[in-house]
């Protein structure tokens, strides 16, 4: 049998009871957009600079518990919120950086560089 890929909007039952004006509050308080990359794939979270794409990312693979990736990105959970909302507002562009990330980790042309 085949496992189910996890998907951003499985995410999306973690900020599903905040309110549409606070999730505008806390996408604009902790999201910022690349200025030499604007497009939402490149944005990232505030005070560290992690990527949503890769706060994400590790919350579909290890669980979606906002406390532990807060802690493993150093992060408060503010801003862990803000970013799976960012996602879930842009799944597209999130799940294809996602993909290009995974690609790059798993091409022939790396595997070459490792011998």
């Amino acid at each position: 049998m085949r496992r189910r890929v996890p998907q951003i909007k499985d995410l999306e039952h973690l900020v599903s009871g905040i309110s549409p004006p606070d999730r505008h509050s806390l996408v604009s308080t902790y999201i910022k957009q690349d200025e030499e990359l604007p497009t939402p794939a490149e944005a990232y979270a505030l005070p560290t600079g992690t990527h949503v794409w890769a706060i994400v990312g590790h919350m579909l693979v290890s669980g979606d518990d906002v406390d532990k990736a807060a802690c493993y990105y150093d992060l408060n959970p503010q801003a862990v919120c803000a970013a799976v909302i960012y996602a879930v507002e842009h799944p597209h562009a999130i799940a294809q950086r996602l993909v290009a990330n995974a690609s790059y980790w798993t091409s022939p042309e790396l595997d070459s560089t490792r011998s």
